[in-house]
């Protein structure tokens, strides 16, 4: 369990930057976003703008702590990132934001720096500002171990000085987004100005898909994360003109991660033990929990968002599915007859192979489009006992 705890919380860690590189590519004043360069999110705006360029530390949290109050480490490794970028770029005009999935305390410094920088466009009064770097070094003073080093470094790289001037450009955005997820992608589709007759979460949904599939895409290679906003609108474009041609959207592989810990979770499951009957290797058993786990996500979404395709629908695939697995389960048993040096397992192989042909079937009256639609569902009916691949399944299955 710790473990999969731990992996869920760096996968959100992960997820949280691409939602927050979506947010910004979304705006019009900017030009392209890069993941994981200078900082983690990083915008560079369009020119003519007051600003050329935003960092961003993101930092999403599962627990209660907040990670950017004075005597959190993270605030001060930020601190330290953002001193060095401000020294290396002494003439960038930049702006720096904080940003968690956490509501942050309006009584810490974080939150009344930056609701001062807001009110004053970043004009924040010295004395105002001076008072900030007070109470963080006071706290910064007291700090131990790792945390009191981030300090003590700062004390001795950078003046007081470049420590103010870094406040001064310090915003928060926690406060703005966060916890209201909705709000938040709500922002987003007002940016790329889409209509309330598109469904917008279908569309959130594979732009995110398509957002991490190109990024990794380019780390693969040795790229930069970087993407130009431009793309973002073409993109948009399309899934919109998908969305509008068809009532319910089948997202594609890539907008359905699937972690190692959600693999690990599936090892008892009846539909793995099926597939052990039939000796069926490493390789087909972990394609076999990705698209259990992709098409069980899937009918989740579809019955949150309480649209086509209902229950009903997926019950008439489930049924035409069965249907095809018991002609192909009776052609193999009889052909098995004239072949005896055919395992048992070797049957199983065929009939599921045979059955994993995701050609031809619809869903809700529409031609199904992403295969795991059908072989997750294979799984899905495997794991409820109403199919099996073994010739003595029904009694092996224990």
């Amino acid at each position: 369990m710790a473990l999969g705890k731990s992996a869920s919380g760096q996968a959100l860690g992960y997820l949280y930057q691409f939602e927050r590189a979506i947010f910004w590519l979304s705006r019009s004043d900017i030009d392209f976003v890069s993941i994981e360069t200078d900082d983690d999110v990083v915008s560079q705006l369009k020119s003519g703008q007051e600003i050329n360029r935003i960092y961003e530390q993101d930092k999403s949290v599962t627990g209660k702590s907040n990670p950017f109050s004075n005597s959190n480490i993270n605030l001060w490794k930020t601190f330290s990132i953002w001193l060095s970028i401000q020294r290396r770029f002494p003439r960038e005009k930049a702006r720096f934001v904080l940003s968690t999935n956490k509501r942050v305390s309006s009584t810490s410094t974080i939150s009344k720096l930056h609701k001062a920088n807001y009110v004053s466009d970043y004009k924040t009064d010295r004395n105002i500002l001076e008072g900030f770097y007070d109470e963080l070094f006071d706290i910064g003073s007291k700090l131990k171990g790792k945390s009191k080093e981030l300090h003590d470094d700062i004390v001795t790289d950078y003046s007081k000085e470049d420590f103010i001037n870094l406040l001064a450009k310090i915003v928060l955005s926690a406060d703005e987004f966060y916890p209201d997820r909705n709000k938040f992608k709500e922002e987003i589709k007002t940016n790329l100005r889409i209509g309330s007759e598109v469904p917008f979460n279908s569309v959130y949904e594979k732009i995110f898909g398509w957002l991490v599939n190109d990024i990794i895409g380019k780390w693969a290679k040795g790229q930069e994360g970087t993407i130009k906003a431009q793309k973002l609108i073409d993109i948009k474009d399309v899934y919109i003109k998908e969305s509008l041609e068809r009532p319910f959207i089948e997202q594609a592989v890539s907008a359905i991660p699937v972690f190692d810990f959600e693999r690990q979770q599936q090892q008892d499951k009846i539909f793995i033990k099926q597939l052990s009957l039939i000796e069926a290797d490493e390789d087909d058993i972990v394609d076999a929990i990705d698209h259990f786990l992709r098409a069980s996500k899937e009918r989740d979404r579809w019955a949150e968002n309480g649209t086509i395709p209902c229950q009903e629908d997926i019950n008439e695939l489930e049924s035409d599915i069965s249907r095809n697995w018991k002609g192909h389960k009776k052609r193999h048993l009889i052909e098995a007859k004239t072949k005896p040096t055919l395992t048992k397992a070797d049957v199983g192989n065929l009939i599921y192979i045979d059955s994993s042909n995701a050609a031809g079937y619809s869903l809700a009256g529409y031609p199904v489009i992403q295969p795991y639609t059908i072989l997750g569902s294979l799984h899905i009916l495997s794991d409820k006992l109403i199919i099996g691949w073994h010739p003595d399944w029904q009694t092996e299955i224990k």
